[in-house]
């Protein structure tokens, strides 16, 4: 979106909140508010836990392994092969985001 859109918007919003009461807007605050709390608990705790209790490895331990590979765009599939030590059909398997096409 660039900035005519927005502030278009942003004055149909202002508009309808005018023609109704601020109690709209509180709500769509709220809506909001839990959209991204339930995205942060989800990304941040849910998904790190999963990821524990399937590999018996943390995050952390996980996004060390793979800092060089993502520094490297996934150019090759050997750095996961080296560090994360993944098997080499499975690594084959990666798509590469920045291969020329």
């Amino acid at each position: 979106m660039d900035g005519s859109s927005v502030s278009y918007h942003l004055a149909l919003l202002l508009q309808l909140v005018a023609a109704e009461d601020t109690n709209l807007l509180n709500t769509l605050i709220k809506f909001v508010a839990i959209v991204i709390g339930t995205t942060l608990l989800h990304g941040l705790l849910v998904l790190p836990l999963i990821f524990y209790l399937t590999t018996g490895m943390t995050s952390f331990k996980f996004w060390q392994g793979i800092r060089e590979a993502i520094i490297t765009a996934f150019t090759t599939s050997s750095s996961f092969e080296q560090h994360l030590h993944v098997k080499r059909d499975i690594a084959g398997f990666i798509i590469l985001h920045s291969a020329p096409r």
